[in-house]
């Protein structure tokens, strides 16, 4: 979806099929249901732990990508969905749950398919943060830097959480704090 491979209805039944099978409330999953037997024709997967790490955990940093994939296909208020559940902030009532920090990204969370579903394991041991903030503002924000200067596009959410006036606002705000301004700021539907 993010690439461009899948478009159009195929790109929506894969995203449907994403939030349908892989969605929690601490993330998506990779996989599921996780492996419960080895299989060498599959390779070293199925021979980890159900609901840990590759096997059906909820890896940090592939997350993002479905924010990005759902952000482009206009679905704003699912890519705050997965956003939110990953979001480590998000977990602070479920501290008991994820042990670990309340502001940090964890290279996995413990699968639906493990006992210990939802606790978060090595913090600070993973890339989500980078994807995560290119997610975030590039695609769920819509506010994009390129050479030709910024570009604005706009995902729309039902709630009302982030309306045109919001991302408005932001460019406003982002454009004030530079020295030198940006070349243009252009509203669109297109990425540059």
């Amino acid at each position: 979806m993010v690439s461009g491979v899948a478009t159009g209805n195929r790109a929506t039944k894969a995203m449907d099929a994403v939030d349908e099978y892989l969605y929690s409330p601490y993330g998506l999953h990779l996989n599921a249901p996780s492996f419960a037997t080895p299989n060498d024709d599959i390779g070293f997967v199925t021979r980890v732990y159900q609901g840990v790490k590759e096997n059906g955990a909820i890896f940090s940093h592939p997350n993002p990508w479905a924010w990005v994939a759902e952000a482009k296909l206009g679905r704003g208020d699912r890519a705050m969905k997965f956003y939110d559940s990953l979001l480590p902030y998000n977990q602070n009532d479920m501290i008991e749950k994820r042990i670990s920090e309340p502001y940090s990204y964890c290279q996995f969370v413990m699968g639906k398919d493990h006992p210990d579903h939802g606790k978060a394991n090595h913090p600070w041991l993973t890339g989500s943060s980078g994807w995560a903030y290119i997610a975030a503002t590039n695609y769920i924000l819509g506010v994009r830097l390129s050479f030709d200067g910024w570009w604005l596009t706009h995902v729309s959410l039902r709630n009302g959480l982030l309306s045109k006036s919001v991302v408005n606002g932001v460019m406003r705000y982002l454009t004030s704090r530079w020295t030198t301004p940006p070349v243009f700021v252009k509203a669109s539907s297109q990425s540059p």
